[in-house]
């Protein structure tokens, strides 16, 4: 017995028939050392006997005080051997390098090896038996025991559909034991097969390509008007997390993904014929960038419906619902109204404008970072509701408008004290044949400049027909112009709107004053087109003023100032003929009579049922791109 780098003999435990061959006492290097006893009953260790091992079944009384073997050779160098005696026979066993016994090994040492418990086939449940080939399962006269390990199969793997596939095939998962177990403990799943399901759903979604398809909406040309990324899902395969990353990835500010209703027979019986998701990367949606995303959203299924069945026909010169939302909060959802004209331009209902508090022009004109003349003083800055809530501000000409340098922070102010969402410029010499030349500006609700606004021209529309500016029939499209002075690139938008006027009636919504709203949204008129502007009517006077000519004042009689005249010069000459005679001259005392003529009795504006806002969506200069999710 050496250092650690010799050999180590462990004495055995005595045998049945009397001690072992150290007389079963421990052995000097190891009682020099401390250590405990290392012996073992001879009920926990096989004894060799010849070329058989025999195994004796431990006996619950007593306790083993010595380590196993293995792990014994463990605890000593790379180069320690282990040496068990018996009664004739000795086994040395190696240690690997690393200081862990091989398989073999542990096989031929441990008490409680597979080999020993169990058997091998063809050796009739005898542990460790052998051929002469060495192959498992038989008896030879070499007497090693050999151990057959367990081999672990590799998982299951399952082929998932491509990315780039158009159909999304089922996939059907058939675990096993164990896969259905961890299933079930999942705290994701509620059942095997939509734990199944779900599963399979993230592993299609995570590196996925998506196709994206650049719009241009309220425009005619593909550099104009607002710019949409318009995602078809027709199988409703992304999940809200997954579509909130994919506006991450795309190029445009404003983002929408198109889903089909699940039931085709509930779009025939009146139901929403496809929900669309609205995304704007950094905050979420307002309803006032709606109109845009629903025209694009329209257009990319009128284009794309006949490749997707999913989705029901869609043709020009059909109405349908789209169930429009916003998921990031705070979320909203609302069912908007769409018509599909012939001629291929696309219309949608937005709410019926109302008209709100009057505003001073004083804090607008310092915002604007503009004098006081040049705004129009003879029509009013007025805050009018569609959608949302537009301070109107009419301009004197189209060149304010362009040469307009704002100051964002004092708008974002002014607005946020009026209780609006931005101011809506307006001029009345538009310059592409076009009503009026307008210029949106709404740094409170993070659009610093638009490109084309549907619901405030809209309100601006409202705004010209209840103040007698411009002369509207019932469903006049008025056409708006606007982008033409957005940033360093102009993209120029033209916004078409229609207003349904009931010559005096009362509107059947919105009958009742809201907060804020003027009593003027509720006047009974009956006033269309031309009568509404035959003679505009002056708050702060009682002057009446021609809309073809505002150079005189007074609607007068031919003739007036010869006759009256004529009349001064009589009443000279009666008074001086009473006097020659000695008589006072008296004249008649007549009831008095109004100089001017009168207008008829003004007849109001006719009050507004609905309104529509349209216009034209193409492909951007680049149509389609792909992202990857």
């Amino acid at each position: 017995m050496g250092d650690q780098g010799s050999d180590r003999a462990l004495a055995a435990p005595p045998t049945a028939g009397g001690l072992g061959e150290q007389g079963g006492r421990v052995p000097p290097s190891l009682a020099r050392r401390g250590t405990k006893s290392l012996l073992q009953p001879p009920d926990r260790l096989g004894i060799l006997h010849g070329s058989s091992r025999s195994l004796v079944k431990p006996q619950p009384s007593g306790k083993s005080l010595m380590h196993p073997p293995e792990k014994l050779a463990m605890m000593q160098g790379s180069s320690a051997k282990l040496t068990m005696k018996g009664s004739s026979a000795k086994q040395q066993v190696q240690v690997q390098g690393s200081g862990r016994l091989s398989p073999e090994a542990l096989g031929s040492l441990s008490p409680m090896s597979p080999a020993r418990r169990q058997g091998t086939p063809g050796s009739g449940g005898r542990p460790g038996t052998s051929d002469s080939s060495g192959r498992p399962g038989t008896s030879g006269s070499s007497g090693s025991p050999v151990v057959r390990r367990k081999v672990l199969e590799p998982p299951k793997e399952v082929e998932l559909p491509k990315s780039n596939e158009t159909e999304t095939q089922a996939v059907h998962l058939s675990p096993d034991k164990a896969e259905e177990m961890r299933q079930r403990l999942s705290l994701f799943s509620t059942s095997t097969a939509k734990h199944s399901l779900r599963m399979q759903g993230a592993t299609f979604n995570m590196n996925a390509i998506v196709t994206c398809r650049s719009m241009c909406a309220f425009s005619s040309r593909p550099e104009g008007g607002n710019q949409v990324a318009v995602i078809l899902d027709p199988h409703r395969q992304y999940a809200s997390r997954t579509i909130k990353r994919m506006a991450e990835v795309c190029v445009e500010y404003l983002i929408v993904v198109v889903q089909p209703n699940e039931s085709l027979e509930d779009v025939d019986f009146g139901g929403f014929y496809a929900r669309i998701i609205m995304l704007t990367p950094g905050g979420p949606t307002i309803k006032t960038m709606a109109p845009s995303l629903v025209m694009a959203a329209t257009q990319a299924i009128l284009d794309n419906c006949d490749s997707m069945p999913q989705f029901a026909p869609l043709s020009e010169g059909s109405t349908i619902t789209l169930r429009a939302e916003s998921p990031v909060r705070p979320s909203w959802k609302d069912d908007v109204e769409v018509r599909i004209n012939l001629d291929g331009s696309i219309w949608q209902q937005v709410p019926a404008p109302k008209l709100q508090t009057i505003v001073s022009p004083r804090e607008v004109c310092e915002a604007l970072n503009i004098n006081m003349l040049a705004l129009q003083t003879d029509m009013p800055i007025q805050i009018v509701q569609c959608v949302g809530k537009h301070m109107i501000v009419p301009i004197r000409s189209r060149r304010v408008i362009q040469d307009l340098d704002p100051l964002a922070d004092l708008i974002s102010e002014v607005c946020r004290n009026c209780g609006c969402d931005g101011m809506h410029l307006f001029a009345m010499d538009a310059r592409a044949g076009g009503l009026v030349y307008t210029r949106n500006l709404s740094p409170l609700v993070h659009m610093q400049e638009e490109a084309a606004s549907a619901s405030p021209n809209a309100a601006l529309t409202a705004y010209l027909h209840l103040h007698r500016i411009h002369p509207i029939d019932n469903d006049d499209t008025v056409l708006c112009e606007q982008g033409y002075t957005i940033g360093m690139k102009p993209r120029p938008s033209k916004i078409s709107v229609q207003l349904s006027l009931i010559p005096a009636q009362r509107p059947e919504t919105g009958s009742e004053l809201g907060k804020g709203l003027t009593a003027q949204n509720h006047w009974l008129g009956d006033a269309l087109g031309d009568q509404v502007t035959k003679e505009r009517y002056i708050s702060k006077g009682d002057r009446y003023t021609s809309n073809i000519t505002d150079q005189s004042r007074f609607n007068l009689p031919k003739g007036f100032y010869e006759r009256r005249d004529a009349i001064a010069l009589k009443r000279k000459i009666n008074m001086e003929r009473a006097k020659r005679q000695g008589l006072v001259y008296k004249e008649e005392v007549k009831p008095h009579q109004s100089t001017a003529i009168l207008p008829p009795t003004m007849s109001h504006p006719a009050p507004i049922d609905a309104c529509w806002v349209g216009g034209t969506c193409v492909p951007s200069i680049v149509p389609t791109y792909e992202i990857r999710i």
